[in-house]
């Protein structure tokens, strides 16, 4: 009889971790999902942020803004035509009218 008794403690035991184990893993892949789709978000939020950032530091100083700044210190003032993959230096504040 105890045999039999620890059997079906055990047997008892067994289904109880195995259903314990299914539900543990249940739950590794739903924070799974959920750390993919934050991780996801927030990659973007950085690429918006990026993009937003190198907006705001490539009109931070405007033609207008150059220009005052050099002729309040008595500088000619010159314009920088292209953005950071060309630049195109011109003594007049109309960048367009500049010829690289």
């Amino acid at each position: 009889m105890q045999l039999t008794t620890a059997i079906e403690d055990l047997t008892a035991g067994s289904a109880r971790l195995h259903t314990e184990i299914k539900n543990i893993e249940k739950e590794v892949a739903e924070n799974q999902e959920a750390l993919d789709q934050a991780t996801e978000i927030r990659q973007k939020e950085l690429a918006e942020f990026n993009t937003e950032e190198k907006d705001l530091l490539g009109n931070a100083m405007t033609d207008d803004f150059c220009k005052k700044f050099f002729e309040g210190h008595g500088e000619k003032p010159y314009f920088q035509k292209g953005g950071m993959s060309k630049v195109c230096l011109c003594d007049d504040s109309d960048s367009e009218a500049c010829s690289c």
